[in-house]
């Protein structure tokens, strides 16, 4: 674990010998024991069951900006401009903090959201860091904190990763942005759906069982949205039977199709899963 560059530490005494740093990280990267996957095996566990001989690589979780970024890859909403101004960050209605414009609706303290032209979706790298003010998606996956210098990044398993994968708006709506991916890749055959989420969520191609399970999911999400849908009140109305709002005229409210809504939830469930948020 490196605590430094060396610029303070003399120069080596064998200089003579072509010594080069460069030479020995590219002997490491390309080595077995590096490239190895985390795939387990029950032979190689039966024999070295705490890894000391290196079969396998440990299990490692993306970094918090990579985690961000394979999100917005997936989702199709990754905008690859370089280089220009921070991506702005801002406190929204519930306290969080997230890409965004700071404004308010008048004198009122409520957020008001800003179309950004699709510069929220650049690389995280290009978000701004402000130390009273850490990004919440990237804090809550262990981001460095900028008021001490970080030489190695921690990786932590908590309760609030899972909530957020689970409530976060930022989740949701690149869930739903996924879901219009694969219908606009993929038309509107479930089957050719669940091939490409594979591909995209997990770069291979999905298992018979896999795709089977997944079109049951998908079944019974949709026939459970839709029987919810029917069990909803109609609009409640005043003592003379009419709309609430005269003013204006009364239209027929469009229900979310539930074919699509299941989908968003098994794009939801991809992007919170295991093979999704760590290397193999």
């Amino acid at each position: 674990e490196g605590r430094g560059e060396g610029f303070r530490s003399p120069s080596p005494s064998t200089q003579g010998l072509n010594w080069s740093l460069k030479r020995l990280h590219k002997l490491i990267l390309l080595s077995t024991a590096y490239r190895q996957s985390s795939f387990r095996d029950a032979k190689k566990e039966r024999i070295d069951p705490d890894n000391r001989l290196y079969w396998r690589k440990p299990v490692q979780r993306l970094d918090a900006e990579a985690l961000r970024d394979s999100i917005l890859a997936v989702s199709g909403s990754f905008n690859p401009k370089m280089f220009g101004p921070p991506i702005p960050v801002r406190e929204d209605a519930f306290g969080q903090i997230v890409v965004g414009i700071d404004k308010k609706e008048g004198d009122s303290k409520n957020p008001v959201e800003v179309d950004m032209g699709g510069e929220d979706c650049r690389r995280s790298v290009y978000v701004q860091v402000r130390r009273s003010q850490p990004l919440a998606v990237l804090n809550t996956f262990d981001a460095p904190v900028m008021e001490v210098n970080c030489e190695r990044r921690q990786s932590s398993t908590v309760a609030t990763q899972a909530l957020m994968l689970m409530n976060s708006d930022f989740i949701l709506k690149h869930a739903a942005r996924f879901a219009q991916r694969l219908r606009h890749e993929a038309g509107d055959d479930p089957r050719a759906q669940v091939l490409r989420a594979w591909q995209l969520a997990f770069s291979r191609l999905a298992t018979e069982k896999e795709i089977s399970d997944t079109l049951d999911f998908l079944t019974q999400q949709r026939d459970q949205l839709k029987a919810l849908q029917e069990m909803e009140p109609p609009p409640k109305a005043d003592k003379q039977g009419e709309a609430k709002d005269a003013t204006k005229e009364a239209r027929p409210v469009e229900k979310p199709d539930p074919q699509s809504q299941a989908l968003t939830s098994l794009c939801q469930a991809l992007l919170s899963a295991n093979e999704f948020l760590y290397a193999n």
